[in-house]
């Protein structure tokens, strides 16, 4: 897996932006230049989705009607042309729509996503530890999205039935009816929700050893990092205990809507207990985690995309990114070139 090139129109600040991109990449410049948002557009090409914007319109230049991301890139020897565009609606202020091709050819942005994976490492990824469950469902999301199409679907489902079915229970609440209709939403929340619960199992099941693993080699006398999966099971046993609740709350109150899970060291959770240089080791493995999933799922390495990470790193923790770096095409962003050039062999400076 290979980005060649990458064209940015109106995209935030860039007006148009053109890179060619090797294998080992360092993005260089002071901060505000713009280094975050050429790894924010890679990213989304991966997932369909920013992490960073409330808003897609957020992501258009100011005073411009549109955005558009384009990326040639390199997957299985195949050469595949990658579009996303970004248009602000006409009638509402804050709302955009996305509109994507793959080789001049529309797609629905199920299928697009998926086709570039990448794995972007940042330092507000500390959050997915310290802040709520919404950031750590969200993780999840752009970590499945981009291995399976089913998640996508049944994802893009579900999210569909929450507002269908939190309409319903707040009209139950209001009028006291529509309660026979709930068999219907009830069936297909269960249908969607036990496909995304079982393919967030199956990531963490595939990360258990290798949090343990990666764990141990970052912090050696730390004790053993391990997950703890929160998962909201939906049966029918379920929906029924807590159908008088949902009605009350006119809120779904289960389902992986309403999933969780937390990283351990020796059986404390990082969240409470967890010092700073902890957080940031037990992400740090989570990310290197990351980068073997989506690697046994499509058997492709991903592009490892490092936003200005150094300066939040110790020496030995540095030492095992830059060891990672040669395993896969890596794109970094930096304001302090002496750190990579300490480190790395003739990457290609790109200065913006």
């Amino acid at each position: 897996m290979k980005i060649e090139k990458l064209k940015l129109t109106n995209f935030r600040n860039f007006n148009k932006l053109e890179l060619n991109f090797e294998n080992l990449n360092v993005i260089f410049g002071p901060n505000a230049s713009g280094k975050s948002t050429v790894l924010e557009a890679i990213h989304l090409l991966s997932t369909a989705k920013s992490e960073r914007a409330q808003y897609d319109k957020d992501m258009i230049q100011r005073g411009k009607e549109f955005a558009k991301i384009e990326a040639g890139i390199t997957r299985d020897e195949e050469n595949i042309k990658l579009e996303l565009n970004i248009v602000a609606s006409e009638r509402y202020q804050n709302l955009a729509r996305k509109l994507v091709k793959v080789n001049g050819v529309s797609k629905t942005l199920i299928n697009f996503a998926g086709n570039l994976n990448s794995v972007l490492f940042t330092p507000s990824d500390l959050e997915l530890i310290t802040n709520g469950p919404v950031l750590r469902r969200r993780y999840l999301d752009s970590v499945l999205s981009q291995v399976s199409e089913e998640y996508r679907h049944s994802h893009t489902n579900f999210t569909k039935i929450i507002k269908q079915r939190n309409k319903l229970l707040e009209r139950i609440n209001e009028e006291g009816k529509g309660q026979s209709e709930l068999y219907f939403w009830n069936e297909s929340l269960m249908k969607e929700g036990n496909i995304i619960h079982k393919h967030r199992q199956e990531f963490f099941d595939y990360i258990k050893n290798l949090l343990s693993r990666y764990g141990k080699k970052l912090h050696k006398d730390g004790g053993d990092l391990t997950e703890y999966y929160k998962k909201s099971e939906v049966t029918k046993e379920r929906l029924e205990e807590y159908k008088t609740r949902e009605i009350a709350a006119k809120n779904t109150l289960i389902g992986p809507n309403r999933d969780d899970f937390s990283l351990l060291l020796s059986g404390m959770d990082l969240q409470s207990f967890g010092s700073r240089g902890e957080q940031r080791m037990a992400v740090l493995v989570l990310k290197l985690c990351e980068m073997d999933f989506i690697y046994n799922s499509v058997h492709i390495r991903p592009v490892l995309l490092l936003d200005d990470i150094f300066s939040e790193l110790d020496a030995a923790h540095k030492k095992r990114i830059f060891e990672v770096t040669a395993l896969q095409q890596t794109i970094i962003t930096t304001t302090d070139l002496a750190v990579i050039k300490e480190n790395l062999k003739d990457p290609s400076i790109i200065n913006l």
